[in-house]
C-alpha cells in the first residue's frame, strides 16, 4: 500500500481586518465616516509562496437637510507580486447625490414620491492581471540540444520571460450618472449610464518586439479597452385590495466594450486588426455557401489547406490574391457574452392563487457549433441528426450542412462565419402557480398552512438553434427543463 500526503490540494487564507466608524448628527448636517486596514495571505499549498496583500481605505460621506449627499473614498492596497515601488496603488472615487423629492416645491405634490439624481467618477485597480508570478524576476529554463553526428544531448540552460520590474497594477477609471425614482407611489424607475477606460493592461508587445529578437518577451502595462452602456429596472405595483395584488417588472442591460491598443503584430491588411473591435471578438473565414461542380471548384481562388470537392464549403477571398489563407480571416459577429440583457418578472395573488413568472432574453450574441455533435465523422466521432440535410447531388438547392466526409475534412471545419450562429433567445425562466387553502379551514386542525404549487424552470425557448443545442450551453449537459408539484404545510 502507498498513500500520498501531498499538500498540493491543500489551502489555508490567514486575514485580518480593523475599522473605526464615525457618524454623528450636527441639526441638519450628516457625517459618517470609516477607515479600514488589514492584511491578507493566501497559502495554495506548503510549497509555493504565499500571496500577500496589505489592504487600506476610507469613507467620508456628508449629506445636508437630507438633500444634497457627497461622499469620497478610497483605497491603498499593495501586492507582494510586483517590485518594490510598483506594488502599492491608490485609488480614488468620488461621488455627488441630490434627493430633488425633498425640495420644498414638491413636497407634498402627487406625481413624484421619490427623485434622486447621482453620479460619481473614481479609479480602481486590479492586481490579477497577468499570468506570471513575480514578473520582475528573471527566470530560466533548461532543456537539451541534440548535437554531432553521435545526436549526443547537451543541456542547455536559457532566459526565460525578460523581466518586467515596472509591472503593476492595471487600473479602471469609471463614471457613472444615474437617476432614482418613484411615481404615483406605484411606479419605481431606476436608470444608470456608466463609461468605463481599462489601461494599463499587461499586454505582449508584438508591435515593437517582433518574434525574432531571440528571447521570450515581458507583458507590459501597455493595453487599453473602453466600456460603457446602461442599465434599467422598471417596476409597477398595482393597487392593492382585499383579494388582489400585482406587479410587473422589466429590467434591461447593455454594455459595449472595444479595444483602443493592445499591441498587436503589424498585419498586411485593416481588417486583420483586433484594435477597434470587441474583446474576444471572432476572426473568421467567411463562408460562401457549397461548391456545386468541378467547374466552380477550378475558378475559385485555391483552398490552400485541403483539396476540395463538390459540397464543400467555400470562402470569400478578401485580398483578392486567388488563394485562401490565412489573410482571409476578418471579424464576424459578436462574441458568445451578450451585449444586451432583458427581464420581464411579473407576479399576482388573487384571493387563494398566486402566480410568478420569469422571462430572460440576450442580444447581440454569437455562438459556434463545434465538436463531435456539429462536426460529422471528425476524429473518428459519429453523427447527429444536423446533418440529415447534408450535400448530395439531389440536394444541392437546399443542402444545409457540407458533404460527408469518412476521414477528417481540414476544409469544411475550418473556422468559419458557416459554423458561427445567432446566439440570441428569449426564454421562460420560471413559472409557478400556487393555491394556499384558507386558514379558517386549516387551523381547525391545528395546521397554520397549506399550500399546493406547481413550478416549472426552463418551459421554452425562443432562439435560432434549430432545436440541435442549448444557445446558452452549447456543450456539455443541456438546460432542463423541468416540472414540479409541491405541498408546503406549515405547523
Amino acid at each position: 500500500m502507498s498513500i500520498s500526503e501531498s499538500a498540493y490540494n491543500q489551502w489555508r487564507n490567514f486575514v485580518v481586518h480593523g475599522f473605526v466608524n464615525y457618524d454623528r448628527v450636527f441639526g441638519e448636517h450628516h457625517v459618517d465616516a470609516m477607515l479600514m486596514g488589514g492584511y491578507e495571505e493566501y497559502n495554495v499549498s506548503s510549497t509555493d509562496l504565499p500571496y500577500k496583500d496589505i489592504v487600506s481605505g476610507g469613507r467620508l460621506t456628508y449629506s445636508y437637510d437630507k438633500r444634497y449627499v457627497a461622499e469620497f473614498s478610497f483605497a491603498y492596497s499593495g501586492n507582494d507580486n510586483y517590485a518594490r515601488g510598483k506594488r502599492f496603488g491608490f485609488f480614488p472615487a468620488g461621488s455627488l447625490g441630490y434627493v430633488i423629492s425633498n425640495e420644498e416645491f414638491l413636497k407634498g405634490n402627487k406625481i413624484v414620491d421619490y427623485l434622486k439624481l447621482r453620479a460619481s467618477y473614481g479609479l480602481t485597480g486590479n492586481k490579477d492581471n497577468g499570468s506570471t508570478r513575480f514578473p520582475y524576476n528573471q527566470y530560466y529554463t533548461g532543456g537539451n540540444y541534440y548535437l554531432g553526428q553521435s545526436n549526443a544531448a547537451s543541456y542547455y540552460y536559457v532566459q526565460n520571460y525578460y523581466a518586467n520590474p515596472d509591472a503593476t497594477w492595471e487600473k479602471d477609471r469609471k463614471f457613472n450618472i444615474g437617476i432614482d425614482a418613484v411615481l404615483f407611489d406605484r411606479l419605481s424607475i431606476t436608470a444608470d449610464y456608466f463609461k468605463e477606460k481599462r489601461y494599463d493592461i499587461l499586454t505582449m508587445p508584438y508591435d515593437v518586439l517582433p518574434s525574432f529578437v531571440g528571447f521570450k518577451r515581458p507583458e507590459l502595462n501597455i493595453g487599453r479597452v473602453s466600456n460603457q452602456g446602461f442599465e434599467a429596472v422598471v417596476r409597477y405595483t398595482g393597487k392593492e385590495t382585499k383579494d388582489l395584488t400585482w406587479f410587473v417588472e422589466a429590467s434591461a442591460w447593455f454594455a459595449r466594450n472595444k479595444i483602443l491598443y493592445n499591441a498587436e503584430a503589424p498585419q498586411n491588411y485593416a481588417y486583420q486588426y483586433r484594435t477597434g473591435h470587441r474583446v474576444d471578438q471572432p476572426f473568421l473565414l467567411e463562408a460562401l455557401g457549397f461548391f456545386n461542380d468541378q467547374n466552380e471548384i477550378d475558378s475559385s481562388p485555391k483552398q490552400t489547406v485541403a483539396a476540395v470537392q463538390p459540397g464543400d464549403l467555400k470562402y470569400a477571398d478578401l485580398n483578392n490574391d486567388k488563394r485562401i489563407d490565412s489573410e482571409d480571416f476578418k471579424a464576424i459577429g459578436y462574441t458568445d457574452v451578450p451585449e444586451c440583457t432583458l427581464g420581464l418578472h411579473a407576479g399576482l395573488t388573487y384571493k387563494g392563487f398566486d402566480f410568478d413568472v420569469l422571462f430572460q432574453g440576450a442580444l447581440n450574441r454569437s455562438v459556434y457549433w463545434s465538436g463531435s455533435y456539429f462536426e460529422a465523422f471528425q476524429n473518428d466521432g459519429q453523427i447527429s441528426s444536423i446533418a440529415l440535410n447534408r450535400w448530395t447531388e439531389d440536394t444541392k438547392s437546399t443542402a444545409t450542412y457540407p458533404r460527408l466526409s469518412a476521414s477528417n475534412n481540414l476544409n469544411n471545419y475550418q473556422s468559419s462565419s458557416f459554423w458561427q450562429k445567432n446566439g440570441d433567445f428569449l426564454k421562460l425562466r420560471s413559472l409557478e402557480i400556487g393555491y394556499t387553502i384558507p386558514k379558517n379551514l386549516t387551523r381547525k386542525i391545528k395546521i397554520e398552512g397549506v399550500r399546493v404549487f406547481m413550478n416549472g424552470t426552463n418551459l421554452f425557448s425562443l432562439d435560432h438553434m434549430d432545436g440541435f443545442t442549448d444557445p446558452e450551453t452549447m456543450t456539455g449537459y443541456p438546460a432542463m427543463r423541468t416540472v414540479s408539484l409541491g405541498l408546503s404545510v406549515q405547523l
